[in-house]
Protein backbone atom coordinates (compact mmCIF):
# COMPACT_ATOMS: atom_id res chain seq x y z
CA UNK A 1 0.00 0.00 0.00
CA UNK A 2 1.31 3.42 -0.97
CA UNK A 3 0.32 7.00 -0.30
CA UNK A 4 -0.32 9.15 -3.35
CA UNK A 5 -1.06 12.78 -4.16
CA UNK A 6 -4.78 12.09 -4.67
CA UNK A 7 -5.38 10.73 -1.17
CA UNK A 8 -7.65 12.86 0.96
CA UNK A 9 -7.21 13.29 4.69
CA UNK A 10 -9.09 10.24 6.01
CA UNK A 11 -7.80 7.94 3.27
CA UNK A 12 -4.25 9.06 3.97
CA UNK A 13 -4.70 8.42 7.70
CA UNK A 14 -5.99 4.86 7.09
CA UNK A 15 -3.16 4.06 4.69
CA UNK A 16 -0.60 5.50 7.10
CA UNK A 17 -1.88 3.23 9.89
CA UNK A 18 -1.69 0.11 7.70
CA UNK A 19 1.80 1.00 6.50
CA UNK A 20 3.11 1.52 10.01
CA UNK A 21 1.52 -1.64 11.42
CA UNK A 22 3.16 -3.67 8.65
CA UNK A 23 6.67 -2.48 9.60
CA UNK A 24 8.91 -4.43 12.03
CA UNK A 25 8.86 -1.49 14.44
CA UNK A 26 5.41 -0.30 15.53
CA UNK A 27 6.55 2.60 17.71
CA UNK A 28 4.53 5.18 15.73
CA UNK A 29 1.25 3.22 15.71
CA UNK A 30 -0.30 5.19 18.58
CA UNK A 31 0.32 8.44 16.74
CA UNK A 32 -1.09 7.01 13.49
CA UNK A 33 -4.18 5.65 15.24
CA UNK A 34 -4.76 8.93 17.04
CA UNK A 35 -4.55 10.79 13.73
CA UNK A 36 -7.05 8.38 12.17
CA UNK A 37 -9.47 8.93 15.06
CA UNK A 38 -9.24 12.72 14.71
CA UNK A 39 -9.79 12.53 10.94
CA UNK A 40 -12.76 10.18 11.39
CA UNK A 41 -14.45 12.39 14.00
CA UNK A 42 -14.05 15.42 11.72
CA UNK A 43 -16.10 13.71 8.98
CA UNK A 44 -18.40 11.36 10.90
CA UNK A 45 -22.02 12.13 11.87
CA UNK A 46 -22.42 13.91 15.25
CA UNK A 47 -23.37 10.72 17.10
CA UNK A 48 -19.86 9.33 16.48
CA UNK A 49 -18.01 12.38 17.79
CA UNK A 50 -20.02 13.52 20.82
CA UNK A 51 -18.33 11.23 23.34
CA UNK A 52 -21.18 8.69 23.56
CA UNK A 53 -20.64 4.94 23.27
CA UNK A 54 -21.13 3.56 19.78
CA UNK A 55 -21.32 0.18 18.06
CA UNK A 56 -18.35 -1.57 16.42
CA UNK A 57 -20.27 -2.75 13.37
CA UNK A 58 -21.77 0.70 12.76
CA UNK A 59 -18.38 2.36 13.26
CA UNK A 60 -16.70 0.16 10.65
CA UNK A 61 -19.50 0.67 8.12
CA UNK A 62 -19.41 4.45 8.67
CA UNK A 63 -15.62 4.50 8.23
CA UNK A 64 -15.77 2.52 4.98
CA UNK A 65 -18.53 4.72 3.56
CA UNK A 66 -16.60 7.90 4.43
CA UNK A 67 -13.56 6.47 2.65
CA UNK A 68 -15.74 5.68 -0.36
CA UNK A 69 -16.99 9.27 -0.46
CA UNK A 70 -13.41 10.57 -0.48
CA UNK A 71 -12.42 8.17 -3.24
CA UNK A 72 -15.48 9.13 -5.32
CA UNK A 73 -14.58 12.82 -5.02
CA UNK A 74 -11.01 12.12 -6.10
CA UNK A 75 -12.28 10.07 -9.06
CA UNK A 76 -14.51 12.96 -10.20
CA UNK A 77 -11.85 15.63 -9.80
CA UNK A 78 -8.84 13.60 -10.90
CA UNK A 79 -9.67 11.02 -13.61
CA UNK A 80 -6.16 9.56 -13.35
CA UNK A 81 -6.39 8.90 -9.62
CA UNK A 82 -5.81 5.32 -8.39
CA UNK A 83 -8.83 2.97 -8.29
CA UNK A 84 -11.06 2.45 -5.30
CA UNK A 85 -9.37 0.97 -2.25
CA UNK A 86 -12.42 0.09 -0.09
CA UNK A 87 -14.31 -1.85 -2.75
CA UNK A 88 -11.25 -3.74 -3.91
CA UNK A 89 -10.87 -5.18 -0.40
CA UNK A 90 -14.34 -5.29 1.23
CA UNK A 91 -16.68 -4.84 -1.73
CA UNK A 92 -18.91 -7.67 -2.88
CA UNK A 93 -22.14 -7.90 -4.85
CA UNK A 94 -25.41 -9.76 -4.47
CA UNK A 95 -27.80 -10.66 -7.27
CA UNK A 96 -31.38 -10.45 -6.00
CA UNK A 97 -33.75 -12.40 -8.25
CA UNK A 98 -37.55 -12.33 -8.12
CA UNK A 99 -39.13 -14.84 -10.50
CA UNK A 100 -42.77 -14.88 -11.52
CA UNK A 101 -44.66 -17.67 -9.76
CA UNK A 102 -46.89 -18.30 -12.78
CA UNK A 103 -45.60 -21.55 -14.32
CA UNK A 104 -46.21 -20.37 -17.91
CA UNK A 105 -44.14 -17.21 -17.33
CA UNK A 106 -41.47 -17.55 -14.61
CA UNK A 107 -39.92 -14.31 -15.85
CA UNK A 108 -36.99 -13.28 -13.57
CA UNK A 109 -36.29 -9.72 -12.54
CA UNK A 110 -32.64 -9.49 -11.43
CA UNK A 111 -31.09 -6.61 -9.53
CA UNK A 112 -27.46 -6.28 -8.52
CA UNK A 113 -26.81 -4.95 -5.03
CA UNK A 114 -23.36 -3.99 -3.70
CA UNK A 115 -22.38 -4.79 -0.11
CA UNK A 116 -19.52 -4.15 2.27
CA UNK A 117 -20.79 -6.48 5.01
CA UNK A 118 -23.24 -9.35 5.33
CA UNK A 119 -25.73 -8.89 8.19
CA UNK A 120 -27.07 -12.30 9.18
CA UNK A 121 -30.01 -12.71 11.60
CA UNK A 122 -29.62 -15.29 14.38
CA UNK A 123 -32.69 -17.53 14.85
CA UNK A 124 -33.25 -17.62 18.62
CA UNK A 125 -34.22 -20.66 20.68
CA UNK A 126 -37.87 -21.54 20.17
CA UNK A 127 -38.33 -19.75 16.86
CA UNK A 128 -40.01 -21.73 14.09
CA UNK A 129 -37.36 -20.45 11.69
CA UNK A 130 -34.67 -21.99 13.87
CA UNK A 131 -36.53 -25.29 13.99
CA UNK A 132 -36.84 -25.40 10.21
CA UNK A 133 -33.13 -24.68 9.82
CA UNK A 134 -31.62 -27.16 12.21
CA UNK A 135 -34.40 -29.71 12.69
CA UNK A 136 -35.31 -28.84 16.28
CA UNK A 137 -35.37 -25.80 18.55
CA UNK A 138 -32.56 -27.02 20.81
CA UNK A 139 -29.89 -27.52 18.17
CA UNK A 140 -26.86 -25.33 17.65
CA UNK A 141 -26.89 -22.68 14.95
CA UNK A 142 -23.83 -22.27 12.74
CA UNK A 143 -22.56 -19.69 10.27
CA UNK A 144 -23.55 -21.95 7.39
CA UNK A 145 -27.11 -22.47 8.64
CA UNK A 146 -27.49 -18.69 9.01
CA UNK A 147 -26.28 -18.29 5.42
CA UNK A 148 -28.61 -21.09 4.29
CA UNK A 149 -31.57 -19.25 5.76
CA UNK A 150 -30.41 -15.93 4.33
CA UNK A 151 -30.38 -17.17 0.73
CA UNK A 152 -33.35 -19.55 0.93
CA UNK A 153 -36.20 -19.10 -1.53
CA UNK A 154 -38.91 -16.76 -0.23
CA UNK A 155 -42.40 -16.25 -1.66
CA UNK A 156 -43.55 -12.61 -1.99
CA UNK A 157 -47.33 -12.55 -2.52
CA UNK A 158 -47.69 -8.81 -3.28
CA UNK A 159 -45.01 -8.72 -6.02
CA UNK A 160 -46.36 -8.12 -9.55
CA UNK A 161 -44.63 -9.53 -12.63
CA UNK A 162 -43.68 -6.81 -15.11
CA UNK A 163 -44.21 -9.17 -18.06
CA UNK A 164 -47.54 -10.93 -17.44
CA UNK A 165 -48.98 -8.99 -14.48
CA UNK A 166 -49.33 -12.10 -12.31
CA UNK A 167 -49.21 -11.47 -8.55
CA UNK A 168 -46.67 -13.45 -6.56
CA UNK A 169 -42.96 -14.05 -6.99
CA UNK A 170 -40.14 -16.18 -5.62
CA UNK A 171 -37.27 -14.13 -4.19
CA UNK A 172 -33.70 -15.38 -3.82
CA UNK A 173 -30.31 -13.81 -3.11
CA UNK A 174 -26.97 -15.05 -4.42
CA UNK A 175 -23.41 -13.71 -4.32
CA UNK A 176 -22.06 -12.77 -7.77
CA UNK A 177 -18.88 -11.06 -6.63
CA UNK A 178 -16.93 -12.36 -3.64
CA UNK A 179 -14.92 -9.78 -1.68
CA UNK A 180 -11.27 -10.32 -0.82
CA UNK A 181 -12.12 -9.70 2.84
CA UNK A 182 -15.57 -11.00 3.78
CA UNK A 183 -17.10 -9.19 6.77
CA UNK A 184 -20.03 -10.87 8.52
CA UNK A 185 -22.07 -9.24 11.29
CA UNK A 186 -24.58 -11.25 13.30
CA UNK A 187 -27.86 -9.60 14.29
CA UNK A 188 -27.51 -9.98 18.04
CA UNK A 189 -30.10 -7.31 18.87
CA UNK A 190 -33.76 -7.97 18.08
CA UNK A 191 -36.87 -5.84 17.61
CA UNK A 192 -37.79 -6.28 21.28
CA UNK A 193 -34.64 -4.39 22.28
CA UNK A 194 -33.07 -7.59 23.58
CA UNK A 195 -29.65 -9.08 22.99
CA UNK A 196 -29.41 -12.59 21.52
CA UNK A 197 -26.67 -14.43 23.41
CA UNK A 198 -26.92 -17.71 21.48
CA UNK A 199 -23.61 -19.23 20.40
CA UNK A 200 -23.09 -19.40 16.62
CA UNK A 201 -20.70 -22.12 15.49
CA UNK A 202 -18.06 -20.97 13.01
CA UNK A 203 -14.94 -22.60 11.62
CA UNK A 204 -11.42 -21.48 10.72
CA UNK A 205 -12.27 -22.03 7.04
CA UNK A 206 -15.50 -22.16 5.07
CA UNK A 207 -16.63 -22.37 1.46
CA UNK A 208 -18.73 -19.52 0.02
CA UNK A 209 -19.32 -21.29 -3.29
CA UNK A 210 -22.73 -22.80 -2.33
CA UNK A 211 -24.06 -19.26 -1.83
CA UNK A 212 -23.00 -17.92 -5.22
CA UNK A 213 -24.80 -17.79 -8.55
CA UNK A 214 -23.36 -20.64 -10.69
CA UNK A 215 -23.37 -18.38 -13.78
CA UNK A 216 -20.65 -16.25 -12.20
CA UNK A 217 -18.52 -18.89 -10.48
CA UNK A 218 -15.24 -19.96 -12.06
CA UNK A 219 -14.40 -22.81 -9.68
CA UNK A 220 -16.04 -25.50 -7.54
CA UNK A 221 -14.73 -23.99 -4.30
CA UNK A 222 -14.44 -20.47 -2.89
CA UNK A 223 -12.43 -20.95 0.27
CA UNK A 224 -12.12 -18.33 3.02
CA UNK A 225 -9.84 -18.30 6.08
CA UNK A 226 -10.66 -16.63 9.40
CA UNK A 227 -8.47 -13.60 10.22
CA UNK A 228 -10.43 -11.74 12.91
CA UNK A 229 -13.36 -11.89 15.34
CA UNK A 230 -15.12 -9.12 17.28
CA UNK A 231 -16.93 -10.10 20.49
CA UNK A 232 -19.56 -7.96 22.25
CA UNK A 233 -19.96 -8.30 26.00
CA UNK A 234 -22.89 -6.69 27.79
CA UNK A 235 -26.49 -5.78 27.07
CA UNK A 236 -28.37 -3.84 24.40
CA UNK A 237 -27.70 -0.39 25.84
CA UNK A 238 -24.20 -0.85 27.20
CA UNK A 239 -21.27 -3.18 26.82
CA UNK A 240 -17.74 -3.63 25.61
CA UNK A 241 -16.16 -5.02 22.44
CA UNK A 242 -12.81 -6.72 22.04
CA UNK A 243 -11.14 -8.52 19.16
CA UNK A 244 -9.29 -11.71 18.31
CA UNK A 245 -6.75 -11.12 15.53
CA UNK A 246 -4.67 -13.57 13.51
CA UNK A 247 -0.96 -12.82 13.20
CA UNK A 248 2.03 -14.41 11.50
CA UNK A 249 3.61 -17.55 12.96
CA UNK A 250 6.81 -15.68 13.84
CA UNK A 251 6.29 -15.96 17.58
CA UNK A 252 3.83 -17.69 19.84
CA UNK A 253 3.57 -20.78 22.00
CA UNK A 254 0.01 -22.11 21.67
CA UNK A 255 0.18 -25.69 20.39
CA UNK A 256 -2.97 -25.57 18.24
CA UNK A 257 -1.75 -22.46 16.40
CA UNK A 258 0.03 -24.47 13.72
CA UNK A 259 0.20 -21.90 10.94
CA UNK A 260 -0.62 -18.60 12.64
CA UNK A 261 -0.57 -16.92 16.04
CA UNK A 262 -3.84 -15.63 17.47
CA UNK A 263 -4.05 -12.67 19.84
CA UNK A 264 -6.75 -11.15 22.02
CA UNK A 265 -6.80 -7.33 21.80
CA UNK A 266 -8.81 -5.85 24.65
CA UNK A 267 -8.20 -2.11 24.94
CA UNK A 268 -4.50 -1.78 25.85
CA UNK A 269 -4.13 -5.45 26.86
CA UNK A 270 -2.78 -7.82 24.18
CA UNK A 271 -2.03 -11.49 24.81
CA UNK A 272 -1.75 -14.72 22.85
CA UNK A 273 -4.68 -17.13 22.76
CA UNK A 274 -5.36 -20.52 21.23
CA UNK A 275 -7.36 -21.02 18.06
CA UNK A 276 -9.81 -23.10 20.07
CA UNK A 277 -10.52 -20.14 22.35
CA UNK A 278 -11.23 -18.00 19.31
CA UNK A 279 -13.63 -20.55 17.81
CA UNK A 280 -15.50 -20.89 21.10
CA UNK A 281 -16.15 -17.15 21.41
CA UNK A 282 -19.59 -15.55 21.06
CA UNK A 283 -18.87 -13.78 17.77
CA UNK A 284 -20.49 -10.48 16.90
CA UNK A 285 -18.45 -9.92 13.73
CA UNK A 286 -16.31 -12.28 11.65
CA UNK A 287 -13.58 -11.36 9.18
CA UNK A 288 -12.58 -13.92 6.55
CA UNK A 289 -9.86 -13.60 3.89
CA UNK A 290 -10.29 -15.24 0.50
CA UNK A 291 -7.65 -17.91 -0.10
CA UNK A 292 -4.86 -16.83 -2.49
CA UNK A 293 -6.36 -13.35 -2.74
CA UNK A 294 -4.26 -10.36 -3.90
CA UNK A 295 -4.54 -9.07 -0.31
CA UNK A 296 -2.70 -12.13 0.96
CA UNK A 297 -0.21 -12.19 -1.88
CA UNK A 298 0.57 -8.50 -1.60
CA UNK A 299 -0.14 -7.72 -5.26
CA UNK A 300 -0.32 -4.11 -6.30
CA UNK A 301 -3.56 -4.44 -8.26
CA UNK A 302 -6.43 -6.88 -8.72
CA UNK A 303 -8.35 -6.64 -11.97
CA UNK A 304 -12.14 -6.41 -12.04
CA UNK A 305 -12.46 -9.17 -14.63
CA UNK A 306 -13.21 -11.66 -11.86
CA UNK A 307 -15.73 -14.36 -12.62
CA UNK A 308 -17.76 -13.05 -9.71
CA UNK A 309 -18.50 -9.72 -11.37
CA UNK A 310 -17.53 -6.05 -11.08
CA UNK A 311 -16.93 -4.23 -7.80
CA UNK A 312 -19.47 -2.18 -5.91
CA UNK A 313 -19.00 1.58 -6.10
CA UNK A 314 -20.70 4.31 -4.07
CA UNK A 315 -22.37 6.05 -6.98
CA UNK A 316 -21.49 4.03 -10.04
CA UNK A 317 -18.15 5.72 -10.78
CA UNK A 318 -15.44 3.81 -12.62
CA UNK A 319 -16.89 0.38 -12.17
CA UNK A 320 -14.64 -1.13 -14.83
CA UNK A 321 -11.39 0.19 -13.45
CA UNK A 322 -8.78 -2.10 -11.93
CA UNK A 323 -8.66 -2.27 -8.16
CA UNK A 324 -5.72 -1.98 -5.78
CA UNK A 325 -4.85 -4.90 -3.54
CA UNK A 326 -3.30 -4.53 -0.12
CA UNK A 327 0.03 -6.06 0.84
CA UNK A 328 0.89 -7.09 4.41
CA UNK A 329 -2.74 -6.72 5.47
CA UNK A 330 -3.38 -6.73 9.20
CA UNK A 331 -6.58 -6.28 11.17
CA UNK A 332 -6.60 -3.29 13.50
CA UNK A 333 -8.31 -3.66 16.86
CA UNK A 334 -10.93 -1.04 17.66
CA UNK A 335 -12.70 -1.57 20.98
CA UNK A 336 -15.84 0.37 21.77
CA UNK A 337 -19.11 0.11 23.62
CA UNK A 338 -22.79 0.21 22.81
CA UNK A 339 -24.92 -1.90 20.50
CA UNK A 340 -26.67 -1.97 17.17
CA UNK A 341 -30.39 -2.63 16.75
CA UNK A 342 -30.39 -4.79 13.62
CA UNK A 343 -34.04 -5.58 12.97
CA UNK A 344 -34.31 -6.58 9.34
CA UNK A 345 -34.47 -10.18 8.31
CA UNK A 346 -32.50 -9.57 5.12
CA UNK A 347 -30.28 -6.70 6.16
CA UNK A 348 -27.42 -5.81 3.82
CA UNK A 349 -24.75 -3.24 4.61
CA UNK A 350 -24.28 -1.74 1.18
CA UNK A 351 -23.06 1.29 -0.58
CA UNK A 352 -25.55 4.03 -1.33
CA UNK A 353 -27.17 4.80 -4.65
CA UNK A 354 -29.09 2.76 -7.17
CA UNK A 355 -27.61 -0.19 -8.99
CA UNK A 356 -28.02 -1.98 -12.28
CA UNK A 357 -31.24 -3.90 -12.89
CA UNK A 358 -30.92 -7.03 -14.99
CA UNK A 359 -33.60 -8.88 -16.96
CA UNK A 360 -33.66 -11.94 -19.15
CA UNK A 361 -35.85 -12.07 -22.25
Amino acid sequence: MKLNQYDRRLTRAVKDLFIKTSLPSVSDCNTAFGNLYVCFCAKAPPNFSDGRDQDTHEFLLCLLQLLQEEEAKSARNFPNSPPFLVNSIFGGRFLNTTSCNYTKCEYPNEEGQPFLQMLLPIPVTGDSSRASMVGNTGSEVSLTTCLDQYIQLEFIPDWRCTRCGYMGGNYRTRVIRAPLILTISFGRFNAKNEKINDYVLFEETFDLQPYTDPRFVASDKLEYHLIGVVVHEGSVDTGHCFAYVRGDKSVGSEEDNKDFTWYCLNDSVVHEVSLQQVLESQAYMLFYEKKDSPVKQGLGYATTSSALGPPATPSGYYENRSEPGLGNYRTASISNHGSSKQRHRRSISSTSGSDIVYGRI
